[in-house]
């Protein structure tokens, strides 16, 4: 305990530290094994979370620890999402949240990396498109060939295909 202000009796408080709930071996071990694992998938998918990190959390004997280190210093929370989870005592609930943060996270990331491959889809099929339009024109310059030309040619087959007034315009 400790006094707050100059000494009054009705100043003082009462700190007690709490205990997180106690495990039993096996549950320990299956949760830090279940963390652990999301863990590591979640720092592949995250590039600012080094190998040493991941090593780092893997060799903590405590699953209680591996959580508030995971909370505390890796997950992307806001400021009240993290305290709630930091003052969880039960340590099985923390670790389902945990791991329910972390797969958040996966799917986002998931859809990050889908978003960016079709873009990148897009931008490349745009530029093969681009790439061989200039490569024609360039064919026909060599050939001869104007686009004035080309129009010319595309009437004609309009004209030949017998299509009616309106779709010829």
């Amino acid at each position: 305990s400790f006094k707050k202000g100059r000494g009054n009796a009705a100043d003082k408080v009462t700190v007690e530290p709490l205990e997180p709930e106690p495990l039993t071996p096996a549950q320990s071990d299956a949760l830090r094994s279940v963390v652990n694992r999301e863990f590591k998938d979640y720092a592949k998918a995250n590039e600012e979370i080094s190998n040493i990190a991941v090593k780092d959390i893997s060799q903590l004997e405590s699953v209680d620890q591996m959580l508030c280190v995971i909370v505390g210093y890796f997950l992307d929370l806001p400021k009240e999402e993290r305290q709630d989870m930091l003052e969880t005592l039960n340590t099985v609930k923390l670790a389902e949240k945990v791991v329910k943060v972390i797969d958040r996270e996966l799917q986002l990331e998931g859809l990050k990396q889908e978003l960016r491959e079709k873009v990148k889809k897009q931008l490349d099929k745009s530029h093969r498109d681009y790439y061989i339009s200039e490569q024609v024109k360039i064919l026909k310059k060599e050939l001869g060939e104007s686009e004035e030309d080309e129009l010319k040619r595309v009437r004609e087959r309009i004209l030949a295909a017998g299509m009616t007034e309106q779709a010829e315009r």
